[in-house]
């Protein structure tokens, strides 16, 4: 009985320092092959690169506020434009309902002596 375990335990000395050793060049030759290629950009062509991106992603951000100007609630149906002083926004409760659009040129805003009496600004 002492000799089996004697023969299990050299066994499973070895195993753990082949593995061990198998370990330590798998890592050595994955450290040389992992090499990333070198981008030879300028910081000018970068800098360029991303003021492009940053003018594309203003340009679909105002387009997508223009698009949902004047949506109803969830984007289904166009609102109708508010006229004179009407108030814009409404509210249920305590959630706000946008009942018309405000033109272009203005927001509905509430006046800062009164939280509930939202009109074009």
């Amino acid at each position: 009985m002492a000799m089996k375990a004697f023969h299990v335990l050299t066994f499973a000395t070895a195993l753990i320092v082949v593995l061990s050793v198998m370990s330590s060049v798998w890592a050595e030759e994955e450290e040389e092959e992992n090499f990333l290629p070198v981008d030879e950009r300028s910081a000018e062509e970068e800098e360029a690169t991303l003021e492009e991106l940053l003018a594309d992603i203003l340009a679909r951000l105002r387009g997508n506020e223009e698009e949902k100007r004047g949506l109803g609630k969830f984007g289904r149906r166009p609102l109708r434009q508010c006229r004179g002083n009407s108030m814009c926004k409404i509210f249920y409760g305590s959630r706000p309902k946008t009942i018309c659009s405000c033109p272009r040129d203005t927001e509905c805003m509430a006046p800062p002596n009164s939280r509930f009496k939202y009109r074009c600004m």
